[in-house]
């Protein structure tokens, strides 16, 4: 497969049409264009419609995700390099969750960049169900997140515990509906919820919108804080992030169902296959000689 027109067919999609593409790649269109179908003829499948503009097929999707992987982890490599030959000490990459982006990171670097004033530091806040894949795909060298069970290939290094916990809004109609009516009222309200908390088997058994009257997907944990906050929904927060919020008396626990809090224990992975660097050694080194880190509410 051409890295060239790798590039090309991520471009279209990127510009949303050839002709544009085209013009950022200085090429003209028609070669953009041959570029992009002897992909499909080399993959055997069409990648993009025939459309105004044109967007990914199913398997031009699948590509343009392995494609944006593959040119991410280019551009980190000649960060990591050009950070080593203007005399640093190469490129520490991360990515966290957000309640964790927030509650632990601050502290790792004002810690950490005393340490290593040359170092370049690149960390994204990332859904915690994608860490996994973009530290797997090698985009970031390490997460720090939730800890699964069960992790193949990936080296896991345990920092604490979390809780998310049910939260609705004190003055909402849901919460004057769950004090009379309890768990039913739970079908007549929307459960917020970011990609983390998308519909699965959890606590108390049974997928959890089996137990909302729908459910709204927003990653952001500070519009999932006022959407709660303003009665629209009832969502699961970290109980941390709760206790922090400067008006944390209008959220209302509903911690007494069986399935009201998900505890789960955060941490560092990264892939075992892959050796460390030494930026990211002292990194975890620093957090682990952080008191162990209870996210349940109290200053850690």
């Amino acid at each position: 497969m051409e890295t060239r027109a790798l590039q090309l067919f991520k471009s279209v999609v990127d510009h949303h049409g050839f002709a544009r593409a085209a013009e950022a790649s200085f090429l003209t269109q028609s070669a953009v264009s041959q570029a992009v179908q002897r992909l499909e003829k080399e993959l055997g499948t069409p990648l993009l419609t025939r459309a105004r503009p044109p967007r990914p097929t199913p398997a031009g999707s699948r590509l343009y995700r392995h494609a944006a992987d593959l040119f991410a982890r280019e551009d980190a490599a000649r960060r990591d390099i050009d950070e080593i030959r203007k005399g640093g000490t190469g490129v520490l990459t991360l990515g966290a969750s957000q309640a964790l982006s927030r509650e632990v990171l601050p502290r790792l670097v004002r810690a950490f960049a005393p340490r290593r004033p040359l170092a370049a530091l690149h960390f994204e806040t990332v859904p915690s169900r994608d860490l996994i894949r973009v530290v797997a795909d090698g985009r970031l060298e390490l997460g720090l997140g939730p800890l699964q069970k069960s992790m193949p290939g990936f080296a896991r290094h345990a920092l604490g515990r979390q809780r998310m916990i049910l939260y609705v809004g004190r003055g909402s109609p849901a919460h004057n509906d769950l004090r009379r009516a309890g768990e039913p009222a739970l079908h007549r309200i929307p459960l917020v919820t970011s990609s983390l908390d998308a519909p699965g088997t959890r606590p108390g058994g049974g997928r959890l919108r089996d137990h909302f009257r729908t459910v709204w997907e927003v990653h952001s944990l500070d519009l999932r804080l006022e959407i709660v906050r303003a009665g629209l929904a009832v969502g699961y927060l970290p109980e941390s992030v709760v206790r922090r919020a400067g008006h944390k008396r209008d959220f209302v626990a509903v911690d007494r169902l069986d399935f009201g809090v998900i505890d789960r224990e955060v941490g560092f992975f990264h892939l075992e296959s892959r050796p460390l660097s030494d930026l990211a050694r002292e990194f975890m080194g620093l957090a682990a000689g952080l008191p162990r880190l209870m996210l349940q509410g109290g200053h850690p």
